[in-house]
């Protein structure tokens, strides 16, 4: 069975070592167990993200 766009970015996600996505610009996060509850009204801006120890998510640092 193929997987759902959903199922690629939460796998890809993952990969990166994130634990979900941010949008800096809306000041909003989520998490890869609570996925795009906003149902991605903004995906295009939103970046992979880790989890503070805040509860709040973070934009990763790109690697170089």
């Amino acid at each position: 069975m193929m997987p759902t766009i959903r199922q690629i970015l939460k796998e890809q996600i993952a990969t990166l070592g994130g634990d979900g996505l941010c949008n800096p610009e809306y000041e909003c996060g989520c998490g890869l167990d609570d996925f795009q509850p906003c149902d991605a009204i903004h995906i295009d801006e939103c970046k992979p993200a880790k989890k503070g120890e805040n509860g709040l998510y973070y934009m990763m640092e790109e690697k170089k």
